[in-house]
């Protein structure tokens, strides 16, 4: 078979393999991928390569158990979220249970996992140090996160996964950086900065008369370029100006470009749930310094979130 022949079959082979195990008619998974979880693949090859990591560990891409994440040099970094991590732990035919222990103080977490084909079990431990980050899940869920962080790594170890990566790894390996000099990184910031309070005191000027009115209805959408993006934090500031109320939003986005920071004064989000790993399609506007916030909607479906 030729080298041309090969790789033209390698994605109809692999996507025929994945609807054969979901039993999805092919064609339309095909249409329902590429319009969603790996919307990031531009060629057949790299689509074909997350199918073929997707029927390696048995992962489910419609259920966001793996996406495509855009890499800064055009790459395809395959990204399994939590769930995605626990199915392929479970699912291995040698696991055989797994137990965690703690610091008293939470400063570390402890995994074992036990195999079947094994006398000693494996044991790893993550210092919440080491791994946290500075976004909402790792704010809220302190405990959670370092715990997941830890079974990712110790099953990493017990079974030998790789060319995979957790959702924080994804964005490592995918190069993003912050395009906006003036927002640093939130992870390279202080330990007694709160990134929140940073952006939104760049955003807390204000607001021109014509859009402090935090009630006014969603605009139609704007003339620009629809960037799709995903979501990662989302700071507010409130003021008043001539007895008016106003919000001033800032919002962090890891787009193929890198990340960045971009604001906007109105209240009029929709209902959105700004959840992190929320993929979102935007229009922005270089503003000096900063980006404005011209519209932000759920992708694909669009179900919604006007500024």
């Amino acid at each position: 078979m030729s080298s041309e022949l090969a790789t033209a079959q390698a994605p109809k082979t692999a996507l025929s393999a994945l609807a054969a195990r979901l039993e999805i008619d092919p064609d339309k998974m095909a249409k329902v991928l590429k319009a969603t979880v790996f919307k990031a693949c531009k060629t057949d090859e790299q689509f074909a390569a997350l199918l073929i990591v997707s029927n390696t560990y048995g992962l489910n891409p419609l259920t966001k158990e793996i996406y495509a994440f855009p890499g800064k040099g055009g790459e395809i970094v395959p990204v399994v979220s939590i769930d995605g991590w626990l199915r392929i732990i479970n699912s291995h035919p040698q696991m055989d249970g797994m137990s965690d222990a703690w610091a008293e103080d939470g400063s570390w977490c402890e995994v074992t996992i036990y195999r079947k084909d094994r006398t000693h079990p494996t044991v790893h431990r993550e210092y919440y140090d080491e791994v946290k980050r500075s976004t909402e899940p790792w704010k809220q869920h302190r405990r959670r996160m370092t715990k997941w962080k830890t079974i990712i790594q110790t099953g990493r170890i017990a079974f030998g996964f790789g060319g995979i990566h957790d959702e924080d790894e994804g964005f490592d390996a995918a190069g993003m950086r912050n395009v906006n000099d003036s927002a640093k990184v939130v992870d390279d910031a202080p330990a007694d900065e709160n990134p929140f309070e940073r952006i939104a005191a760049d955003y807390s000027k204000p607001a021109p008369a014509e859009v402090i009115d935090t009630e006014k209805p969603a605009k139609e959408r704007p003339e620009g370029e629809l960037i799709r993006a995903t979501f990662l934090e989302k700071s507010s500031k409130k003021g008043t100006t001539k007895g008016k109320p106003w919000t001033r939003h800032g919002f962090k986005l890891a787009s193929q470009d890198g990340e960045l920071w971009a604001g906007t004064f109105s209240g009029s989000l929709g209902a959105l749930d700004f959840r992190e790993g929320l993929e979102v399609e935007v229009i922005i506007e270089k503003k000096g310094e900063h980006f404005e916030l011209l519209w932000i909607e759920e992708a694909p479906a669009r179900k919604g979130g006007l500024v």
